[in-house]
């Protein structure tokens, strides 16, 4: 058993719009809904996983009640008398965020509301289920001790997390919900004792500096000097392949969590994901860096790199649509300030600025062509929230 364990489940990830606009354009009710089971079952392993005394974390990043207060509630349930929530608000001067809920609605992908499970149709059921309606019980389960951390508190992202505390083994709460039938009818009716599973993942190195790795020593300078960036060599690393060459992305690591991995190195020696992904080798023979950033590190990078704009062209908005609508167009198709601009800048990946909506669009230009450097899915989003049409 575990006296600490973080349980942060999959989720839709609504509360990450900001960085992601995909979210926006598939976002919908339901995929709150059909996550639901699947994160309970996994906040529910975590408690059996935790000693008493222990705490869990359970968190998402989410602000979809669904996915957060009626999983702790029905926890709560399961293993009353055996698990408490912990008050965090004292511990946190100046974090802002609102405390949980105790109750909420309940819809369908078609937003339509549903009261009470005898509403929902039988085509329905199986994604919503009679746990995912609050009671009057949720009124005394202290859920306003959860935390809800919406985006523009704090000037980041939607999250949400709970702290509780096993105060007992109760194992009489794996008969209680088995009766209660609350769940799928593929539920099993009695506690199945299962071995605790690791996963190994592959092993990483940190760049201490980049003179002591094969990339060279000149390569973290070249990705500095070409972007206009001031990235610290100790806050970016590579994962390892299995024949220990390094991979082709690098990741960032901001100064906190550097330190933490600098002080901890010798218990770390495996990771599945460590940082954000800043830039990927390119196979394309550039003469300034072998790199490119990567269009989700664009996001976070972004003042920084207008501070500099060593590789930022400012666009008019007609031009922005223009390449934003396509995936690869002629240079001829957009203004000539905008070619004359693209030319000084030596062509190359090049980032558009949009004044007006304070944003950046990542390219590929030649002198021929402009190819967009961002995914479809996130074109089709942009697109979207421009209204504009896509022709991807």
């Amino acid at each position: 058993l575990y006296d600490r364990i973080v349980c942060d489940v999959p989720c839709s990830g609504d509360g990450t719009i900001r960085k992601n606009p995909n979210v926006w354009n598939l976002w919908n009710p339901a995929r709150g809904n059909h996550r639901s089971s699947l994160q309970l079952k996994i906040a529910r392993r975590g408690v059996e996983l935790l000693a008493q005394n222990g705490l869990m974390a359970y968190s998402s990043c989410s602000i979809n009640q669904i996915e957060n207060e009626c999983v702790v509630a029905q926890l709560l349930k399961e293993f009353e008398g055996s698990l408490e929530l912990v008050d965090m608000s004292h511990k946190f001067p100046g974090l802002r965020f609102e405390g949980g809920l105790a109750t909420w609605c309940v819809f369908d992908k078609e937003m339509r509301e549903y009261t009470s499970y005898a509403q929902v149709p039988e085509t329905l059921q199986s994604q919503m289920l009679p746990y995912m309606f609050p009671d009057e019980r949720n009124r005394h389960l202290n859920l306003e001790r959860c935390m809800r951390f919406l985006p523009h508190y704090n000037d980041d992202g939607g999250f949400f997390v709970a702290i509780l505390r096993k105060t007992a083994n109760n194992s009489q709460s794996s008969t209680k919900r088995s009766n209660a039938k609350l769940y799928e009818e593929t539920e099993p009716t009695t506690e199945i004792s299962r071995p605790v599973t690791t996963y190994a993942s592959e092993p990483f190195t940190i760049m201490k500096k980049f003179e002591l790795n094969s990339f060279g020593g000149s390569d973290l300078k070249d990705l500095n000097e070409y972007y206009g960036l001031d990235i610290n060599t100790e806050n970016v690393h590579h994962f390892a392949k299995e024949d220990g060459s390094p991979s082709k992305f690098l990741y960032y690591m901001n100064d906190s969590l550097t330190q933490v991995i600098k002080n901890n190195r010798e218990a770390l020696n495996e990771v599945g994901l460590l940082g954000a992904q800043l830039a990927k080798k390119t196979a394309l023979k550039h003469p300034k860096t072998n790199y490119q950033l990567r269009s989700d590190a664009i996001w976070w990078l972004q003042h920084q790199l207008n501070s500099e704009k060593r590789r930022v062209v400012e666009v008019s908005r007609q031009d922005f649509d223009q390449i934003l609508s396509h995936r690869e167009i002629s240079t001829q198709e957009v203004s000539s300030e905008l070619r004359q601009a693209l030319i000084e800048k030596d062509f190359g990946l090049t980032l558009l600025y949009l004044e007006e909506y304070d944003m950046m669009l990542p390219i590929v230009s030649s002198a021929t062509s402009l190819q967009l450097g961002i995914t479809r899915v996130s074109q089709k989003s942009l697109c979207g929230l421009f209204n504009i049409a896509c022709h991807s």
